[in-house]
């Protein structure tokens, strides 16, 4: 017994070592603007449209050292606003919605495109966004149908970012929580629910830490997460890197039947004709800072074309972002983003404000 004390004693002062730093960098990483934990409703058949909780404070940050950082609040009906939505049938109403962009944790309410276009249409009329992050083109219709039953609004606006289209299909991506294109017993694509989400027990109690927050989302421990998740949930479609998935022709399809399932079905989900709705399109920002056009072969160039060319067509209004911010990049040479988070910056959506104002859209409702 006296042999093996020494490696006993040497393996407990280690782990108590181990345990003492994690304690200090829990208590440390408690101070800081960690990002938050959102803990989304329960998302069922009975109550399909996802959400999170009403008026609660939450923050956001990324990347190790709090890029981007900034606390937000949800609304009365659990999303991202300063503005409680409210049916009033005596005011004009522009819905936006989208993904994390429309969602915007990372900036101030204020600095949002949609409080923009809120706050240029003047008292007379009200502009509600409806984002969460994560959600692909799919769950668009949905949020536009939530809106149109317990506000209908005026006009729409869909804003569509690089990875809506392939995300919008479930061998690409299936969080329970979110609409997907599948096909119905016509073989017609149509948004479905994909699996139930509940709040889980552990989930939760593990978010209370804020260094297992701090390594899942400022460290992107996440994606690698979601990944196996994804391939727990769909063994066959393993996702493929992002350079094997630029040039994979199956994916170019399957995103181009996911566009023009979107095109067909959405006036009918939102209660609107097409052209009272505008459906945005975010930019290679990339290629832009290099000085380079979007390569023809490229996944997203073919894709965005494929949406906006065929949207036109049928009578919708678009706003091609990769012209605006092209020209703009061009004139002023400063970025749209963060530098460690991709998403549009308070310069960014004040560019994309003025860019829908632009268009002479919302010229009716203005002022009213």
């Amino acid at each position: 017994m006296s042999k093996h004390h020494p490696v006993l004693l040497a393996f407990a002062s280690v782990t108590l070592s181990v345990v003492f730093c994690l304690i200090i960098l829990e208590v440390i990483l408690h101070f800081l603007p960690v990002n938050s934990y959102i803990p989304l409703q329960p998302v069922t058949a009975e109550d399909p449209v996802v959400r999170g909780p009403p008026n609660i404070r939450q923050t956001y940050s990324a990347g190790w050292y709090f890029d981007a950082r900034h606390s937000s609040k949800t609304n009365a009906q659990g999303y991202v606003s300063g503005i409680d939505f409210e049916n009033n049938p005596e005011r004009p109403l522009v819905a936006v919605v989208g993904d994390s962009y429309i969602e915007a944790r990372m900036i101030p309410f204020e600095q949002t495109l949609q409080q923009r276009l809120n706050v240029a249409l003047g008292d007379g009329t009200d502009v509600y966004g409806v984002g969460v992050g994560g959600a692909p083109m799919s769950q668009y219709p949905i949020f536009a149908q939530m809106m149109w039953e317990k506000y209908d609004p005026d006009f729409l606006i869909v804003s569509i970012v690089e990875n809506d289209f392939d995300e919008s299909l479930p061998e690409y991506k299936n969080m329970p929580r979110f609409h997907y294109f599948v096909e119905d017993e016509k073989g017609q694509l149509r948004p479905t629910l994909i699996g139930e989400h509940r709040p889980g027990f552990f989930k939760e109690l593990m978010s209370k830490s804020s260094l297992v927050r701090y390594l899942y989302f400022n460290l992107n421990l996440s994606y690698i997460v979601n990944r196996v998740q994804f391939a727990a949930r769909s063994p066959d479609n393993a996702a493929p890197s992002e350079e094997a998935a630029a040039k994979d022709e199956t994916r170019v399809t399957k995103s181009k039947q996911a566009v023009d399932a979107f095109l067909k079905l959405l006036p009918d989900y939102a209660g609107l004709p097409k052209n009272k709705i505008l459906i945005t399109v975010d930019a290679g920002r990339a290629y832009i800072y290099a000085g380079e056009k979007l390569p023809e072969d490229d996944y997203f160039y073919q894709v965005r074309n494929h949406l906006l060319s065929n949207a036109r067509r049928q009578g919708y209004h678009t706003l091609d972002l990769q012209e605006v911010f092209e020209k703009e990049y061009a004139a002023h040479g400063k970025s749209f983003e963060y530098t460690e988070d991709r998403h549009w910056n308070p310069y960014a959506h004040g560019v994309v404000a003025d860019a829908i104002l632009d268009t002479g859209l919302l010229n009716r409702y203005k002022n009213r």
